[in-house]
């Protein structure tokens, strides 16, 4: 009858070292996930903050009539009356 138990206690032990050491391995590899995760969005932090800050300096400066053209030429693709631009797609 001890010997039953024995076996038992000792089954009992290693399914335990086994769900143990399966749980460690499982818990590591999620903590590893989480890590690059967190570097991948601190890096997209450091971007935003980097993209807000310029469009803060934007909104600061004066609108004048440089500015004005600036961003028509930059964010609509306007030309002045008469300007030729040219495009290369060549790749260097």
């Amino acid at each position: 009858m001890k010997r039953r138990t024995n076996i038992f206690v000792k089954a009992a032990v290693c399914f335990f070292l086994v769900f143990a050491f399966v749980t460690i391995i499982n818990l590591s590899m999620q903590v590893n996930e989480l890590k690059t995760k967190h570097e991948q969005l601190s890096s997209q932090v450091s971007e935003k903050k980097l993209s807000v800050e310029q469009l803060k300096d934007e909104c600061a400066q004066d609108i004048d009539e440089d500015y004005i053209q600036r961003i028509a030429r930059r964010e609509l693709g306007y030309r002045m009356p008469g300007e030729v631009i040219y495009y290369n797609d060549l790749a260097k």
